[in-house]
């Protein structure tokens, strides 16, 4: 048992009124008592009594009140055997107010030891979180924004090819890089063709632009990547559905601009669908889709 126990004595199974005290750690009179005779009363002591009738061979305990002197304590009882009986018992006697105090400084220590732990643990989580979530979602929006206010591509492709995140993010951030590339390209075209072809093919090529541009401008792009930074840290799993259904929006508008036959109906509802789910994770329940098909 944990403590410093108070009173060693020695109780014989044939001289059960009398115990002998071999140490009595009385602070205001040390081991005056040692050696001494007292007097028990077995009745007042069931589990003591009950020990040397059925010579049960292990320790056992017991809270007394008044006993081994004035005052409640918790003793612990070791049967000496012989021949398969008990002969005597050794008892130690706690204090039980000390042994209480012990075990409820032992269970506060415990808790304030898991409280703490938890605590440790959820800040490295949430370190885990930033660095691999919040902090990557952040460059690409201020990347955005910078990109949209001077149109400077291999800024905007250099700083996402910095972004090596093994994950949604640096799928994201790649896509968005292809993205600006084929802007970028499409822009020079852009000038060749309005030397080398006719009126309206750049027409046509420049309405082209202007409806990817309408569907990517870049405040929708900010949006959207606000809700999914929101839905890292309150929504793993449906930040990780936005982020791959935003890539998949913006590789489909920049796939289209390569594209010269009219579009399938159902690949144009599905890409019409990816928008909605977009811009549900702005709105919530302010939005409202139905579909009569």
């Amino acid at each position: 048992m944990n403590g410093s126990f108070e009173s060693l004595f020695y109780v014989s199974a044939a001289n059960r009124e009398r115990m002998r005290v071999l140490i009595d750690f009385d602070y205001a009179d040390s081991e005056s008592d040692t050696g001494n005779y007292y007097p028990i009363d077995l009745s007042l002591l069931p589990v003591l009594q009950e020990l040397f009738e059925s010579g049960y061979s292990e320790m056992v305990f017991e809270k007394t009140s008044n006993f081994p002197i004035s005052g409640n304590y918790y003793i612990c009882y070791f049967p000496v055997m012989i021949d398969n009986s008990v002969y005597s018992a050794v008892g130690l006697a706690y204090n039980w107010s000390d042994l209480r105090q012990s075990v409820v400084n032992t269970i506060i220590n415990t808790v304030a030891i898991i409280v703490i732990g938890m605590i440790l643990m959820m800040t490295l989580l949430m370190l885990f979180l930033y660095g691999k979530a919040i902090k990557p979602v952040s460059r690409i929006q201020k990347t955005l924004l910078e990109y949209a206010a001077d149109k400077n591509t291999p800024v905007i492709v250099g700083k996402m090819y910095e972004i090596k995140s093994n994950n949604e993010l640096g799928y994201l951030a790649d896509t968005i890089a292809d993205l600006a590339l084929e802007i970028e390209h499409y822009t020079n075209e852009n000038i060749r063709i309005t030397v080398a072809k006719e009126r309206t093919e750049k027409e046509l090529y420049e309405a082209k632009v202007a409806v990817m541009t309408s569907q990517i401008r870049p405040h929708f792009m900010y949006n959207a990547l606000t809700s999914i930074a929101m839905m890292c840290t309150i929504d793993p799993e449906t930040a990780q559905e936005a982020t791959v259904t935003f890539a998949k929006y913006l590789r489909e508008n920049m796939d289209s601009l390569k594209q010269t036959e009219p579009v399938q109906f159902e690949q144009e509802l599905d890409h019409l669908k990816k928008y909605l789910y977009i811009e549900k994770l702005l709105f919530g329940k302010k939005l409202n889709i139905e579909y009569d098909i």
